[in-house]
């Protein structure tokens, strides 16, 4: 994936750390199911989609709590699911695949695009609170993925528990 571990030779720091991952998961009343994915960019003009993944399940669980609240979610099925940190990346891939497929190709009609890479939200490190609005979610997300990505890419290993 561009902008992921997958594009250079030595791992992620989240793939030296974890060996699972839990990730939200939406099943649409249509039938369609896909990752929880959000642009993290700080910058308007440049688009930096990521899969939202935890260290911790019941960060996970908060983080679908918290999204059931929401209007636009009625009739969705939000699940948790694990994947091997190993082999994350190249599921996603492959799963995305999988929809451009079935679509004939037409990635216009898949709806998503394939996205930048994941962020990992750390054990605790993401402030969710019962009540948030998509915008409140949103704008934790972006800034704890923000000060991630930005650490992670002067390599910074997260490695202080």
């Amino acid at each position: 994936m561009p902008g992921s571990s997958s594009s250079s030779n030595k791992e992620a720091w989240w793939q030296e750390r974890y060996q699972a991952l839990y990730m939200p998961s939406i099943k649409y009343p249509d039938g369609s199911v896909g990752f929880v994915q959000m642009d993290v960019s700080l910058n308007p003009a440049v688009k930096d989609v990521r899969v939202l993944t935890f260290e911790d399940r019941h960060d996970c669980m908060r983080c679908l709590s918290v999204m059931r609240q929401w209007q636009q979610m009625q009739g969705a099925v939000l699940n948790m699911g694990a994947m091997q940190s190993g082999q994350i990346e190249a599921q996603i891939r492959d799963a995305y695949e999988q929809q451009l497929a079935a679509a004939g190709g037409d990635a216009a009609a898949v709806g998503v695009s394939l996205p930048s890479g994941i962020v990992v939200f750390r054990r605790g490190k993401l402030a969710l609170r019962p009540g948030m609005d998509e915008a409140q979610f949103a704008e934790a997300v972006v800034y704890q993925a923000a000060a991630q990505l930005a650490l992670s890419s002067m390599g910074y290993k997260f490695d202080d528990a």
